[in-house]
């Protein structure tokens, strides 16, 4: 019998926590949210982490939650505490360091898991390559290197037209940091498909919340959403998009 995954059931308790301080206080969400100014200018590093432990409201926590539960409680007792931890802190930095590269010029703010989220998924399909996911919006099975493909298309694409609100490049950074992780420490895992099909549960994926942009009471409504919320203004470039409250 697999034992309690102890680390993601802490991961989820604190980032719920830390998100629910959020909700009550803008205050707060402004001193942790991601912001490529206060990061480069202001030496504001923690950000690159602490972002990820802040959501926009219930909807976007509890979807990214769930989908954290369904496959990092698996992924835990599979490879350890300690290597699973190097994947989702690994894939929240990779996907806030694309996000800081893309957005360095721009006026951007951005908080969301879905970053680490999205590396703890790409790590469980590459020990799992043929198995089934589902999702909230398509509730037909298909196998997982071919959601890898189309998530990975899909955010590329997506961050190249600034398609939505959703933070893509958070997305994409996440995912593929999660797979290189895992392809490096775990070789012969990822080789032993048969015994990682037993022990790497399922998939069954309402898909991560993208990472979203979060505004302060009374402010104007725009926005831009990254597998967490985000806000972006481009530089001479197109301007975010306005989103619902």
């Amino acid at each position: 019998m697999p034992d309690a995954p102890i680390l993601t059931f802490v991961l989820i308790v604190v980032t719920c926590v830390f998100s629910y301080q959020g909700f009550k206080s803008w205050q707060f969400t402004q001193k942790y949210i991601f912001n490529p100014e206060a990061i480069l200018a202001g030496k504001e590093y923690h950000r690159v982490v602490t972002s990820a432990f802040l959501h926009a409201d219930w909807r976007h926590l509890i979807f990214n939650m769930v989908s954290l539960y369904l496959f990092g409680s698996g992924l835990e007792n599979f490879l350890g505490k300690g290597i699973y931890l190097l994947i989702y802190f690994g894939s929240i930095v990779g996907g806030s360091l694309l996000s800081l590269y893309v957005h360095r010029n721009h006026e951007y703010t951005a908080y969301g898991a879905s970053g680490g989220v999205a590396g703890v998924i790409f790590a469980t399909i590459l020990l799992n390559p043929l198995g089934n996911i589902i999702s909230f919006y398509y509730p037909i099975p298909i196998p997982g290197w071919l959601y890898a493909a189309g998530y990975l298309l899909y955010s590329f694409f997506g961050m190249k037209e600034h398609r939505g609100d959703v933070g893509h490049d958070a997305h994409l950074g996440g995912a593929i940091i999660g797979f290189l992780i895992t392809a490096a420490l775990e070789p012969g895992a990822v080789r032993a498909h048969p015994r990682t099909r037993s022990q790497v549960p399922g998939s069954w994926i309402p898909r991560p919340a993208a990472r979203v942009r979060c505004r302060a009471p009374g402010e104007p409504v725009a926005g831009l959403v990254r597998g967490s919320r985000a806000r972006a203004g481009r530089a001479g470039g197109r301007t975010a998009r306005p989103v619902a409250p």
